[in-house]
């Protein structure tokens, strides 16, 4: 199920190390319990299966999780991929791997960048007595 680009167009660095910073400033704001939505397009494209569509929906939603520490955020040009640690709704530790995509309404307009689509996989983190290796999921 595709909706939207699928591939990241030919950007600068410049574009896709603002995009990294958007995205790292978003997950600040979730992190801290004071989400900043005028990151986000109002009519937001929503992927995961649980959620509709928008950006109102998307805010109750961060709202009732929690992000405790961001461990990677990957970009290239207008898609941002963040590794996040937290906990679930139930309390449960939970991995939050997020992928965004961000548009602009001018090529290089930083003051118009925006998250326009999310896709996201959402995987409880097991206790370290039943993990099958050393490595950890982060």
């Amino acid at each position: 199920m595709v909706d939207g680009p699928t591939e990241s167009a030919a950007t600068s660095d410049s574009r896709t190390e603002r995009n990294r910073a958007l995205v790292a400033e978003f997950l600040r704001s979730v992190r801290d319990g004071n989400i900043d939505a005028t990151l986000l397009a109002e009519d937001l494209v929503q992927h995961d299966p649980q959620l509709p569509d928008g950006r109102d929906a998307y805010v109750a939603w961060l709202r009732t999780l929690s992000y405790e520490r961001t461990h990677r955020i990957l970009a290239a040009g207008d898609f941002v991929l963040s590794v996040t640690e937290g906990r679930h709704a139930d309390g449960s530790h939970t991995s939050f791997f997020d992928l965004f995509r961000l548009e602009s309404s001018h090529a290089d307009d930083e003051a118009t960048a925006a998250i326009v689509e999310h896709w996201d996989t959402v995987e409880p983190v097991p206790p370290r007595s039943e993990w099958k290796n050393d490595n950890g999921k982060f």
